[in-house]
């Protein structure tokens, strides 16, 4: 069974090619500077990127000086990754797995999950997820955990989005679905000559039900951001979760 194939169409490197002129270097440093300050990450600590992609906050951590791991289903995410990595010889190690397979025990003092990476998945699977990340963490490590505010979403209903590079086209038409708390998207690439579609779904969590499902794991609430260093709003667009593992 090819555990990649939901994935195949989605992150690929049509999604690198509209993305990557939005990451920056000032923007992946403003970002791992949040993650570094949220978590209270310290040099020589272990630390877990959870679907990790093509490891832009990963390498940062680990110039920093954090002791990294870094692991993602797609495969060439993972080779840029690891050629960077390996060219400024930095410790990162960067494994191939599904999030919802992980078998790590104890080894991490904190980890994080960023830039709507959680929530593909039913909610049995992603509660698995979070189990995963607890078992990989020490007693007392950190998670951090970001995604879409289920609440701007519903307030606001900016569901779709065209991204544009050089004549190319990345359109995106989603409808949210308040029932099953689910964002259903249609993403079609125009891109040198080539027309398809693909689809994906992400599951919107509130605060109160990722207080549950972190819970759940052992997790205890620390503190709820709307973003880069901003306090959680109804009106904030992002949500982010910092949790410890207790139990």
């Amino acid at each position: 069974m090819n555990t990649n194939k939901p994935f195949e169409n989605l992150f690929n490197d049509d999604y690198l090619y509209f993305y990557s002129s939005g990451f920056t270097p000032e923007r992946t440093g403003a970002e791992v500077n949040f993650i570094e300050s949220a978590l209270s990450l310290q040099p020589g600590e272990q630390v877990l990127d959870v679907a990790c992609g093509h490891g832009r906050h990963l390498n940062e951590l680990a110039r920093r000086g954090c002791r990294c791991t870094g692991v993602d289903i797609t495969p060439g995410f993972l080779e840029i990754a690891r050629k960077e990595a390996t060219a400024e010889g930095l410790d990162v190690r960067y494994l191939q797995q599904d999030v919802r397979k992980l078998d790590f025990d104890t080894e991490f003092d904190a980890a994080y999950c960023y830039f709507t990476s959680f929530g593909y998945f039913n909610d049995k699977e992603n509660a698995v997820v979070i189990m995963n990340v607890a078992r990989a963490l020490k007693i007392g490590g950190r998670f951090l955990l970001e995604s879409i505010n289920h609440d701007f979403i519903v307030k606001n209903g900016r569901l779709h989005n065209i991204n544009e590079r050089d004549g190319n086209l990345m359109l995106d038409t989603s409808r949210f679905d308040p029932v099953k708390s689910r964002i259903f998207t249609r993403r079609r690439i125009i891109r040198d000559g080539r027309d398809y579609e693909t689809g994906f779904t992400v599951r919107l969590y509130t605060p109160p039900e990722l207080k549950q499902l972190l819970g759940a794991g052992g997790f205890v609430i620390e503190t709820f951001y709307g973003g880069r260093d901003k306090p959680f709003e109804v009106t904030s667009p992002r949500l982010v979760v910092v949790a410890r593992k207790q139990s």
